[in-house]
């Protein structure tokens, strides 16, 4: 009895330990975005801004959440997309749902160091003659790049771990390689 005992004790410590290890390791996983804000031909403003990102999958959609740290103020968006291209997305600001149109663009696929990613485009604002903004969603990392049809500027996702930062950085540089899928707004 004393051993069943100090077997299920073991592994109840164990089982917290784990549990554990994995929750702090999720802690130490950071989120921000480079935000190059270009002013003119020959300058960019680059600034970079932490971000609590989570995420929830139900019934094949995925649920990010991205609460923006900033001195003046609190931003929270979130999106509600699917790998599925028939799926309805929803874009959220602070807990309401955006008036402007969000609407899934294309897809592709992009294989590098033998490993393949899924990226998603997704337009907000597409009927607006300046007011574009696109968004590629790869479900491996989240919103890994947001930029503005119209414009230069653009914000990518950076990780405070350097191997998954680089494969991030390989992928954006994809898609700004392929330039028939990164320009264009209108949906298919």
């Amino acid at each position: 009895m004393r051993a069943v005992f100090v077997f299920l004790l073991g592994l109840v410590l164990f089982q917290i330990n784990i549990s554990c290890g994995n929750h702090n390791e999720k802690l130490d996983r950071q989120y921000s975005y480079q935000d190059y804000n270009f002013q003119d031909y020959d300058g960019v403003v680059i600034r970079s801004f932490r971000v609590h990102f989570s995420m929830e999958i139900r019934d094949s959609v995925h649920k990010l959440r991205y609460i923006y740290e900033d001195t003046e103020k609190q931003d929270t968006i979130t999106f509600r997309l699917s790998e599925n291209s028939d799926f309805l997305p929803e874009y959220f600001s602070n807990g309401k749902k955006s008036n402007k149109v969000f609407d899934f663009v294309s897809s592709k696929n992009y294989t590098f160091n033998g490993q393949s990613y899924q990226v998603y485009k997704y337009a907000r604002n597409y009927l607006a003659v300046d007011g574009c903004v696109i968004y590629f969603w790869c479900p491996n990392f989240g919103i890994i790049l947001k930029r503005s049809a119209t414009w230069r500027n653009y914000q990518k996702l950076q990780m405070n771990q350097p191997a998954e930062n680089e494969k991030l950085n390989i992928l954006v540089e994809l898609l700004y390689q392929d330039s028939e899928f990164y320009k264009g707004c209108l949906p298919r």
